[in-house]
């Protein structure tokens, strides 16, 4: 047998054994995500009780799409990869230092057991009333008289798990708002969304974004369930694939038909919620925004300062009253475009100016400030949004700045 024959086969052997180490290191790294995320949906009713899996209304869809979202963004394939051991052990003996601490036990009632059913049509139409005095004078995420048929849908037995999963949603967020003794109730009809998640988010269109924004509500109002940093991270990216984050894209971009009057309002304002919630977020936790540093970079207009039920297809009705709620909301939007820009230009970066509080930019910003306050809608139509809650708000010190 000649001598090259021989080592031609020892070098197939090799390349058959790298091989076969390589399939058995991605099938690893495989299963080790599959029990992550089976893992993050194990639920203990009691303190010392055995981890029980819940199914969908455990929480695992959102692990899953965490997840999956992640690997989409890099080019790594496992999500060892993605999250290094150092950086795994270093969340963990940060979450156990932070579990250690008594404070750390304190939360608002939750439920261990999904709503089976829908509460009467007349209790979710007040639940929505409710949801339109209350969340959608900061977050006008919904589009009231679609919603309105949503609801409509949904008892005459839709299955579309984007109707589904929004009037779930509206319905927590609506109970957590009236009072902390429906907390646990209100928390029924989270986990009773959540089956619908994975369905709803798939298309990955304004809808999905609606559906990361009611989640990072709930997140605000139940610290408990999903990291609100997680969803806005995903709704983040989402609004920077689907091109609205300049108004040029907002108008055409990838849309092959025009787009009529309410896509084009909603454009805008998931734009401006979202990007009100990520600066809130890099303000709080002392990050950089992943929209940029400074309103310069932003050109999206705001959205019509009316009622929705004066926004049609064909556009908004002429001689339509101005909505104090939506006066409100962009109110709200434009303290976040000011708190980045004070952070910006003092704390992100060392600059050459300002050098002290003699620098004209300080008399500039507080000309700014004053001009916003000077503004701010005086009838907050019991919102809660009064002009000391706003003041409140804007001068609140982000933790990493003390």
């Amino acid at each position: 047998m000649p001598r090259t024959y021989v080592i031609f086969l020892q070098n197939r052997v090799q390349e058959l054994e790298d091989e076969l180490a390589r399939v058995s290191k991605q099938r690893h790294a495989s299963l080790d995500a599959e029990v992550m995320m089976r893992s993050a949906g194990l639920v203990r009713f009691k303190e010392h009780d055995d981890c029980r899996f819940l199914g969908a209304s455990s929480g695992i869809a959102m692990t899953r799409l965490v997840m999956e979202l992640a690997k989409q963004g890099t080019e790594s394939r496992t999500i060892k990869e993605v999250v290094p051991d150092t950086k795994v052990r270093q969340i963990k003996d940060r979450s156990e230092k932070e579990s250690s601490k008594p404070t750390s036990k304190v939360y608002p009632l939750i439920s261990d057991v999904a709503a089976p059913c829908l509460p009467t049509r007349e209790l979710t139409g007040k639940l929505v009333e409710i949801f339109n005095r209350t969340a959608q004078y900061l977050l006008p995420t919904l589009h009231e008289p679609s919603f309105l048929q949503v609801v409509d849908n949904v008892y005459c037995g839709s299955s579309d798990p984007y109707e589904n999963f929004t009037l779930r949603m509206v319905i927590a967020i609506s109970m957590q708002k009236l009072d902390t003794f429906y907390a646990g109730l209100a928390d029924s009809y989270y986990l009773a969304a959540l089956p619908y998640l994975e369905r709803a988010v798939r298309l990955m269109n304004l809808q999905t974004l609606q559906c990361f924004i009611l989640i990072a509500q709930y997140s605000m109002v139940t610290p408990t369930r999903t990291a609100s940093y997680w969803v806005v991270g995903l709704a983040t990216r989402l609004c920077q694939e689907l091109g609205i984050t300049e108004e040029a894209g907002i108008i055409q971009h990838n849309v092959p038909t025009e787009l009529d009057a309410i896509e084009v309002d909603m454009r805008r304002r998931l734009y401006w919620i979202i990007t009100s919630m990520e600066l809130g977020l890099a303000h709080g936790l002392g990050r950089p925004s992943a929209f940029g540093t400074g309103p310069d970079r932003i050109d999206v207009q705001f959205f019509e300062a009316v009622d929705d039920c004066f926004i049609t297809e064909n556009g908004v009705v002429p001689g339509s009253p101005v909505s104090r709620k939506k006066q409100i909301a962009i109110h709200f939007f434009k303290m976040r475009l000011h708190q980045a820009e004070i952070r910006r230009t003092l704390y992100l970066k060392k600059r050459a100016e300002p050098q002290d509080d003699q620098d004209p930019w300080f008399r500039s910003m507080e000309r700014t400030l004053k001009a916003w306050l000077a503004s701010c809608p005086k009838d907050d139509e019991g919102s809660g949004m009064s002009e000391t809650w706003f003041v409140t708000n804007l001068i609140a010190p982000s933790p990493f700045l003390l």
